[in-house]
């Protein structure tokens, strides 16, 4: 940021009692603060929270800042509403580029988990992920946004979804970026959940297009030592040396009061299905849909990338398999996308 070819240093400074966060941005050789970044708006408090660095989005060739606060406070009001904000905020100058929006507004917080995820929408600029752990009665989910003007692209639900007041699964609390896993250059998304009864669940999903990779359920009975639900899978990284893959796994808190790290293989995931257009027949529009041998895979279909309804079920051959879909010869347009199934 300060042009010297050496990297800076990024201090976060959140504020929930002024309700006045603040970024401050170092040069690292000389340590004297060359930027603050305050997060004070017109009618609003707002305290970040939560602060990511994620790649440019603006074109100034210049990384960009991810701030969210789960709670915000309207200027003259006591109240603090509970819906949560995530703006992107330009680095280099300090300004609001765009605020993603909730697409289902609700008194439930959004931005308790942040992260740049890479380009899944395959125009150049890096995308968003935004967990709301509290969403869907507790049941969590985690909603991807476009990084070139921050609109909604879908929301991603757990496979196994615990919602509950006092007991939910909270998807979505933690969100980690791993390497690409299975060849298709785009890097993978994990979360977990940290709440509900036992066993606990992490889950890979797919970076370009959120299918469900694999299930891991957590080794070891996590505890909460200070009572209520039993809560913290941890965090997982997918950094060792070349050559050596494996997920390790953290977990804080364990009934013998100790933590633990564990060591997990890694083993290589299948490569995403691919479905490719045959045409209309007078019955339906048909597809081709390929695929790992063995595995089971559902075809969906949609008007509006907000609601995926299934049109067939396969189970991969050696060879690629036909589906049709029944009902395209009632709508105006369609798009389709396979899913693994477990």
């Amino acid at each position: 940021m300060t042009g010297n070819g050496k990297p800076d240093w990024l201090i976060h400074q959140p504020e929930s009692q002024s309700r006045v966060g603040r970024v401050y941005i170092f040069d690292s050789q000389t340590h004297q603060v060359v930027r603050t970044i305050q997060n004070r708006e017109p009618g609003y408090d707002f305290h970040m929270q939560q602060v990511e660095v994620i790649p440019d989005v603006d074109g100034d060739a210049k990384p960009e800042l991810l701030v969210g606060t789960v709670r915000y406070v309207l200027a003259g009001h006591s109240q603090t509403p509970n819906d949560g904000r995530v703006i992107v905020r330009s680095l280099q100058s300090g300004a609001v580029l765009y605020e993603l929006l909730d697409p289902n507004p609700s008194p439930a917080t959004i931005g308790m988990a942040l992260a740049g995820i890479g380009d899944i929408t395959g125009d150049g600029i890096g995308d968003i992920a935004v967990g709301a752990p509290w969403k869907e009665n507790f049941a969590g989910v985690i909603q991807l946004y476009s990084g070139a003007d921050g609109r909604w692209l879908r929301t991603i639900r757990s496979p196994k979804p615990r919602p509950s007041s006092t007991n939910g699964g909270r998807f979505g609390r933690r969100i980690e970026v791993l390497p690409d896993l299975n060849g298709d250059n785009v890097a993978e998304l994990w979360t977990q959940e940290d709440g509900g009864t036992l066993p606990l669940f992490t889950y890979v999903f797919d970076g370009a297009t959120s299918a469900l990779l694999r299930t891991i359920q957590y080794p070891g009975n996590a505890i909460n030592p200070f009572g209520g639900p039993r809560y913290y899978i941890g965090t997982v990284r997918q950094e060792a040396p070349p050559g050596i893959r494996a997920y390790l796994f953290g977990l804080g808190h364990l009934a013998d009061g100790a933590g633990r790290v564990y060591f997990m293989p890694f083993t290589p995931l299948p490569k995403p299905p691919r479905l490719k257009p045959l045409g209309a027949s007078h019955t339906g529009f048909r597809l081709q849909v390929i695929g790992e041998s063995g595995s089971k895979l559902e075809v969906q279909g949609t008007e509006d990338f907000k609601m995926w309804k299934p049109v067939a079920t396969v189970t991969m051959g050696n060879q690629p398999v036909e589906a049709e879909d029944s009902t395209a010869t009632t709508q105006p347009q369609r798009f389709y996308r396979a899913v693994q199934r477990e």
